[in-house]
C-alpha cells in the first residue's frame, strides 16, 4: 500500500470519527432533563401518564419525584385492607396505614410507571412526607407536622426498607417540616438541574398539591436570591393543575365555558395537541364521562370507576390566572395607524368609545419600544383591573372537606366580573372601596399588565403590603403568595433579576374577607435604598380602555390630560398599534398623525 493511499485512509478515518463525535454532541445538546414533581402516588399516572410516557420515548431524561407516601387515604384503606395485597410491609407484626403507604409506592406508582417503560431504579425518587401535611407544612415554618393517621413525625420509609420496597425515601427518618422538604427540594434541583420543571400549581385543589407548588416555586426564588447559579435563571417551570375538582366539574370557574380545556381564553391560552398514549392505554376525557383507563388498573383502591381526569401530553396551565410567552400577546386585537416620515416628532391621537360607563379612573399613554421592524407599541400606564364578588358555592377539596382556606380562595375568582377598569397604581390604604359593584365584604382584584424596569439590570424587590391576602407574579415567576389575613403594614416579598429597560408581564392578585380592604404593590430597583410605591409610569397594561366618561361618550386622546402622545422615532416607516385585550371598548377609524 502506498504512503499516498495510507495517508488517504488515514484521513478518512479521521473524517467518520470527528462526524461521529460531532453526531453525537449535537444529538447530546438536544436532549432534556425533564422533572415532574408530584403530591402524591398515584398523582403521575392519573393526569400526567401522557407526558411522562412522551418523555421517555424521547431522548430526554426524566426524573419523577413523588413527595408524599400517600399514608392519609382513610376511605380507601378498608378495600385494600381486606384484599390479598395488603402486607405487612414493614416487619413490625401489624398492617396499617404506614403499610398501604409502603403498598402505593411500591406496588402502584413504582408498576405503573415502570409500565410506561421509566427507569424507577434511578429516575423515580420518594421524599416520604406525610399524606395530608404539605398544606401545614408550608403555613407553619415552625412546625414539626404529626401525622394524625400514622402519628409519626418523620419519615417510616427508610433507605434501608426491605428490597421490594425500593429504598423508598430519599433521605432516612426525614423530619415532617417546612426546613426539610425545602432542603430535600433544593438538593434534588442542583444534583439534576432540570431543563423543564412541572410542578403543582399553587392554586390546586387539594391542599398538598397546591402547598407542594408554592414549596417547589420557593425553592427557585431562594436558589436565586443565593445568586451564582446560572441554571436557575433558565429553568422552564410549568405549574400544572392535577385533580382540581372544583374547577374540572364547574363552568363558572374563572368566568365561564369559554376557559374550559381545548378552548382559548384570556385566563388559560394552553390548547392541548392530539394525546400521545402507549397502545394499553385508554384514555377518556374527565370532562365527557367516568370511563377509566386502564392505568387505573394499578391503583383499584383509590376510587371506584373513577374518571381519568386530564391525563393529556400537554395537560398544562401555566401558571393559576395568566402566562403569557411574550411581552405582548399575538392574538390580541388591535388597530393601526401607518404614516411614512423622516425623523420628526410625530403627534397621535384616537378617538376611543367607552362601553362600560359608571367608573372612575384616568390612564396615560406611554411607548413602550421599538423592534427592529419599525414597530412601536403603545401601552397605558396602568394595569387592567378585574374585579370579583366572591361566589358563596361551597367548594369542596379532594377528601370531601369544605370551605378549607387553601380551596375556598376558588370562590374568590368564580363567577363573572362585575367591575373592570384600568387603575393607574396599586396604592389603596384601608378603607378601599372600588364601588357600588363590589360588595363589602368577600371580594377579590386581580391585575394584569406589564412592569417596565429603569436604566439598571439587576434585584428588583417586589412587595405586597394588604389587608387580607394576595399574590404577585412577575416575568411569570411567583413573588409573592399570601393565604393569612394580614394587617396592612407588612410587606412580602422576594426580589428577582430583570433587565433594564425591558418590559415583563405582571400578574397580581387581592381579595378581601371582612371588614376594610387594603391593597400596595411596592418594589424597589437595583439602585434603590427602600420600597416605593411602583409608580404609574412604570405599569402598562396595553389596552385602549377608557374609564370616567358615559358609554356614550367619544374622548378624543388615550391620554388622561388630554395631551396627544408624543412618539419619536427614525423609521422611515411607522405603525402605531393600540391592543384592546378584551373586547370590550369600540375605536373609531385612526386619525391621521401629524407633524
Amino acid at each position: 500500500m502506498s504512503i499516498i493511499t495510507r495517508k488517504l485512509k488515514k484521513r478518512i478515518h479521521l473524517f467518520f470519527i470527528t462526524f461521529i463525535i460531532c453526531f453525537l454532541s449535537i444529538n447530546k445538546s438536544y436532549a432534556k432533563v425533564y422533572m415532574f414533581i408530584h403530591a402524591h402516588p398515584d398523582d403521575e399516572i392519573y393526569f400526567k401518564s401522557g407526558w411522562i410516557y412522551d418523555r421517555i420515548q424521547s431522548t430526554d431524561t426524566l426524573i419523577v419525584v413523588i413527595a408524599t407516601a400517600g399514608d392519609a387515604n382513610k376511605w380507601s384503606y378498608p378495600r385494600w385492607e381486606n384484599s390479598p395485597d395488603a402486607k405487612d410491609f414493614d416487619k413490625d407484626g401489624d398492617i396499617d396505614m404506614v403499610d398501604r403507604g409502603y403498598d402505593r409506592m411500591a406496588y402502584r406508582t413504582t408498576a405503573g410507571l415502570a409500565s410506561l417503560g421509566l427507569n424507577t431504579n434511578n429516575n423515580l425518587i420518594f421524599l416520604g412526607y406525610p399524606d395530608g401535611g404539605i398544606y401545614d407544612m408550608w403555613e407553619d415554618r415552625d412546625l414539626q407536622y404529626l401525622n394524625p393517621i400514622t402519628q409519626y413525625n418523620k419519615s417510616p420509609y427508610t433507605v434501608d426498607a426491605p428490597k421490594y420496597c425500593y429504598g423508598l425515601s430519599y433521605k432516612k427518618e426525614v423530619p415532617y417540616n417546612y426546613a426539610s422538604l425545602s432542603e430535600d427540594l433544593k438538593r434534588l434541583y442542583l444534583k439534576y438541574k432540570p431543563d423543564c420543571l412541572m410542578i403543582p400549581d399553587f392554586l390546586d385543589t387539594p391542599s398538598d398539591h397546591g402547598a407542594l407548588g408554592r414549596f417547589a416555586t420557593q425553592v427557585l426564588y431562594d436558589l436565586r436570591e443565593l445568586g451564582n447559579n446560572d441554571w436557575v435563571n433558565k429553568v422552564e417551570v410549568i405549574w400544572s393543575f392535577a385533580s382540581h375538582f372544583a374547577w374540572a366539574n364547574s363552568e363558572s370557574w374563572l368566568g365561564g365555558k369559554e376557559f374550559l380545556p381545548n378552548k382559548e381564553g384570556p385566563f388559560l391560552a394552553a390548547p392541548f395537541p392530539q394525546d400521545i398514549f402507549p397502545p394499553q392505554v385508554q384514555y377518556f376525557d374527565s370532562l365527557g364521562g367516568v370511563n377509566k383507563c386502564k392505568l387505573w388498573d394499578f391503583h383499584p383502591y383509590e376510587m371506584p370507576n373513577p374518571p381519568c381526569f386530564r391525563a393529556r401530553k400537554n395537560d398544562i396551565i401555566r401558571g393559576p390566572f395568566v402566562m403569557y410567552d411574550d411581552t405582548v400577546p399575538s392574538n390580541w386585537s388591535n388597530f393601526l395607524i401607518t404614516k411614512s416620515e423622516t425623523d420628526n416628532l410625530l403627534n397621535c391621537s384616537v378617538m376611543v368609545k367607552d362601553i362600560v360607563p359608571g367608573l372612575n379612573t384616568t390612564v396615560n399613554a406611554q411607548y413602550i419600544y421599538s423592534n427592529d421592524k419599525g414597530k412601536n407599541w403603545i401601552g397605558i400606564n396602568g394595569l387592567k383591573g378585574f374585579y370579583r364578588n366572591k361566589n358563596n358555592k361551597i367548594i369542596y377539596d379532594s377528601k370531601g372537606i369544605k370551605n378549607r382556606p387553601e380551596t375556598e380562595n376558588y370562590a374568590y375568582w368564580q363567577g363573572k366580573v362585575a367591575m373592570q377598569r384600568i387603575d393607574a397604581k396599586i396604592d389603596f390604604d384601608l378603607g378601599f372601596d372600588p364601588g357600588d359593584r363590589i360588595n363589602k365584604d368577600y371580594w377579590s382584584a386581580e391585575w394584569i399588565g406589564w412592569v417596565k424596569t429603569v436604566k439598571e439590570s439587576g434585584l428588583y424587590y417586589f412587595y405586597l403590603d394588604a389587608k387580607d391576602s394576595g399574590f404577585i407574579m412577575v416575568d411569570n415567576k411567583l413573588i409573592v403568595w399570601d393565604h393569612k389575613d394580614f394587617l396592612m403594614g407588612t410587606k412580602r416579598g422576594i426580589s428577582i433579576y430583570l433587565e433594564k429597560n425591558k418590559v415583563y408581564p405582571i400578574h397580581m392578585g387581592f381579595w378581601n374577607y371582612t371588614g376594610d380592604a387594603g391593597c400596595k404593590l411596592f418594589w424597589k430597583t437595583p439602585k434603590g435604598t427602600e420600597p416605593k410605591i411602583l409608580p404609574s409610569s412604570n405599569l402598562l397594561c396595553g389596552d385602549a380602555f377608557i374609564d370616567g366618561v358615559d358609554g356614550s361618550t367619544e374622548f378624543q386622546t388615550i391620554s388622561a390630560d388630554n395631551i396627544p402622545l408624543n412618539l419619536k422615532s427614525k423609521k422611515n416607516k411607522i405603525i402605531f398599534m393600540i391592543m384592546d385585550m378584551v373586547g370590550n371598548i369600540g375605536v373609531s377609524p385612526a386619525l391621521q398623525l401629524n407633524k
